[in-house]
């Protein structure tokens, strides 16, 4: 059960602070919306304005171009470091021009072998407009293949 005591001075407060010129706010709130500012309201040098600011607005920001790719059992060569196995993927077809204005995600798949665990650790990069680097680290002695999506974000 709600407590009433006191809501009748509440409703005294709101009914005090209701002025003449907000009660005839309230009475236009039953208007359609159709009643409102029609596209004849709108004077062409104002929409024109409007499209100015929203075209310069969208100009300041960077134009990107997303380009993706899947690899399936990418036979892999032994390396060091972060490259301890890895395969080169030819992203050539992509015309990517900035390699250095480029983010790289990479969406690996891996397995285990038997019940061991191994520490596992994927990267992706470019090395150039042409070539985009997967590699593997891992505690397991060998790897054969490396398997994923890839994403290339490029700022234009």
């Amino acid at each position: 059960m709600w407590n009433l005591v006191g809501l009748g001075a509440q409703v005294k407060t709101l009914l005090d602070r209701l002025t003449s010129t907000r009660a005839g706010y309230l009475d236009r709130l039953d208007a359609t919306v159709s009643s409102r500012a029609s596209a004849s309201d709108w004077p062409a040098s104002l929409a024109s304005q409007i499209n100015t600011n929203l075209d310069e607005a969208i100009s300041g920001l960077p134009k990107l171009a997303i380009h993706t790719g899947y690899v399936h059992n990418g036979s892999t060569s032994n390396g060091s470091g972060e490259d301890q196995f890895y395969h080169n993927v030819n992203v050539a077809a992509h015309g990517i021009t900035h390699y250095t204005k480029c983010i790289v995600l990479f969406q690996g798949i891996y397995g285990i072998s038997g019940s061991s665990t191994y520490g596992i650790y994927q990267t992706a990069r470019l090395t150039s407009n042409t070539n985009l680097r997967l590699a593997v680290t891992t505690t397991y002695s060998s790897w054969s293949a490396i398997s994923g999506r890839y994403y290339i974000i490029e700022v234009l």
